[in-house]
């Protein structure tokens, strides 16, 4: 019985929606560590929300695809809320598949905008076709600190 984890749930809200409901209750709660990187509930969701509005202005919404090329970290976590915030799916790709393997995930699914890191870039089988925002696209700059300083200038997203 140590796997009994099974718990209720409300089956008409989404994950995000359960996320945000969280981060209103207990803003101020650690909701993520990550090596020396803590967020809290409320900076985890001010973080998806500005990339969730930034999403948007490039067109994700229901039917697109936001491909997440990702190591573990609070920016896959950050970025998983906000394509669901967004409206959008997530193709999670992994850092360690072959070239080939992405190549067939991404021409299949054929992601409006692609987020990952300027040092993954050689990982990818092809960079064009698709938007991509990471570190070294001055459309967003995919920097915790930054984008916490920043401070969320527009409204929840979702």
């Amino acid at each position: 019985e140590l796997n009994a984890t099974e718990s209720a749930y409300p089956e008409d809200q989404a994950l995000h929606q359960l996320f945000e409901k969280q981060a209103a209750q207990t803003p101020e709660a650690v909701a993520v560590i990550c090596g020396d990187q803590r967020l809290s509930y409320r900076e985890l969701d001010e973080l998806a929300n500005r990339l969730a509005f930034s999403l948007r202005e490039r067109g994700v919404g229901p039917e697109a695809v936001v491909g997440l090329f990702l190591e573990r970290s609070v920016e896959m976590l950050a970025g998983l809320l906000a394509v669901l915030k967004a409206g959008g799916a997530y193709l999670p790709l992994d850092l360690r598949f072959p070239k080939e393997r992405l190549a067939h995930m991404l021409g299949d699914a054929q992601p409006r905008v692609l987020l990952t890191r300027r040092r993954w870039l050689a990982g990818l089988p092809y960079a064009s076709g698709y938007t991509i925002l990471g570190d070294g696209n001055p459309a967003l700059i995919f920097d915790l600190r930054r984008l916490l300083e920043a401070g969320v200038a527009q409204a929840k997203v979702a």
